[in-house]
């Protein structure tokens, strides 16, 4: 009882957190992460090898999205999903435990963008692209929290 409960108020502080340290550290563990290994992207931009991968602001972030180009994941978890979402998007729970296996399926070589609800998930979501190869990924800053204080459209089904 103690162990679940244990599991209970790690997921509650995970995901009410999403923003400090510790809460970073306890999703790496989750997905698979090395906390020791993730330190070449810890800044909010990576580039090099072919690669890049960075964090952008919400304009930007639609700018991008306007174009066509790009291919749009949502990394919350499906009840989020579910409640609220910008459109044409894929759900991609970066929680569930076939997270690397459903990223692996995906075009490498096409463009993505990642959105979580205040932007901690896309950092960590960002990090593992990066490890699994992808050529081209960008984070929404702030997350869908930041794109609605930009009024920008979501699907609202609360």
């Amino acid at each position: 009882m103690i162990k679940f409960n244990f599991y209970i108020l790690s997921a509650v502080f995970i995901i009410s957190g999403c923003g400090t340290q510790n809460n970073e550290i306890e999703v790496k563990r989750q997905i698979g992460i090395d906390t020791e290994i993730v330190t070449e992207c810890q800044a909010n931009e990576c580039q090099g090898d072919d690669i890049i991968s960075e964090s952008i602001d919400a304009m930007s972030f639609k700018e991008k999205l306007d174009t066509g180009e790009y291919i749009l994941i949502d990394i919350r978890t499906q009840e989020e999903y579910e409640n609220e979402r910008i459109a044409d998007v894929q759900n991609i729970d970066i929680y569930s435990n076939n997270f690397d296996a459903r990223l692996d399926i995906l075009d490498k070589d096409k463009k993505y963008l990642i959105y979580c609800r205040s932007g901690h998930r896309t950092k960590l979501g960002l990090q593992r692209m990066r490890m699994l190869g992808f050529g081209e990924v960008y984070d929404l800053v702030g997350g869908i929290d930041e794109w609605n204080k930009n009024i920008f459209e979501v699907i609202n089904t609360k």
